[in-house]
């Protein structure tokens, strides 16, 4: 099946109050030159962060292999950023690299760097999560799996390829996924589906899934919704900077979802991380 493409807007053009329109109605959408204007845009790079951040203590996910479900088997390893940024740039990476840190950990300074994002977390409720910087090595790619809240991703550095699809598509890509409930509740929202070569015997609907691909490139933004499958594949090194927030719709929605983590963290709560 040939895939569509997600609808590009000028974030220029749209501005907030147009994309509260793509929140209400939980639709994706990349938005161009979202970053113009950004110091980060220049400095948010893994050589940049490694010289000026590269004592600062993270945390990273990893793990080997080539194939996409090869993700679920991911650990989390804490070390300095320069370590992480070596790795991420390196052309022959050990495995799959993806940093993931709140932004505030660099300083108020780094924090600057960033364009305001809240004027685009439309109908945001409770307790909103700082931006949160992510650095993902050159060749990886990411388990299909989908967010409970809404995430506004915006690429810095490097580019990503993303396979997007909708949230009626989930059981055709094997959702609930029996394969996940030995990982605890931190895989609940995964799927072990492998897009490059999937399993017809355990996933006959497959073919019918409709994906939706995006190009991301330097000052980009994605608008990922609530529940919307996704899988990502990273052909450089990449920095990106994600805000997610959530609504009293993407809390009513993911009320299975919450479930079935403290199903799992009751059972087994050391794979509640």
């Amino acid at each position: 099946m040939t895939a569509a493409t997600v609808e590009q807007k000028s974030a220029k053009d749209l501005g907030p109050e147009g994309f509260a329109a793509y929140v209400r109605a939980g639709r994706p959408v990349v938005l161009t030159d979202f970053a113009e204007g950004w110091p980060a845009l220049q400095t948010f790079t893994p050589a940049g962060l490694a010289e000026k951040h590269g004592d600062v203590v993270v945390s990273a996910m990893g793990w080997d292999g080539d194939r996409i479900p090869d993700g679920l088997r991911y650990t989390w390893v804490r070390d300095r950023l320069a370590h992480w940024a070596e790795r991420a740039r390196a052309k022959e990476s050990p495995g799959h690299i993806y940093a993931a840190f709140p932004l505030p950990a660099l300083g108020a300074e780094a924090v600057k760097e960033v364009g305001a994002l809240g004027p685009w977390t439309h109908g945001a409720r409770g307790k909103r999560r700082p931006p949160e910087l992510w650095m993902n090595g050159a060749r990886s790619v990411e388990p299909v799996h989908f967010g409970v809240s809404h995430d506004l991703v915006v690429q810095l550095s490097g580019r990503r390829s993303v396979v997007l699809y909708a949230p009626q598509d989930a059981p055709h890509l094997g959702y609930p996924d029996p394969a996940t409930r030995t990982l605890g509740a931190r895989a609940a929202t995964f799927l072990s589906v492998d897009l490059d070569a999937p399993d017809y015997a355990r996933f006959p609907s497959f073919g019918r899934a409709q994906p939706q691909m995006a190009e991301v490139g330097p000052g980009d933004a994605i608008f990922l919704p609530s529940r919307w499958l996704q899988s990502t594949r990273f052909p450089e090194a990449s920095v990106a900077v994600s805000q997610f927030w959530s609504t009293t719709a993407t809390y009513l929605k993911n009320l299975d979802v919450f479930a079935r983590s403290l199903a799992r963290m009751a059972v087994d709560p050391a794979r509640a991380g």
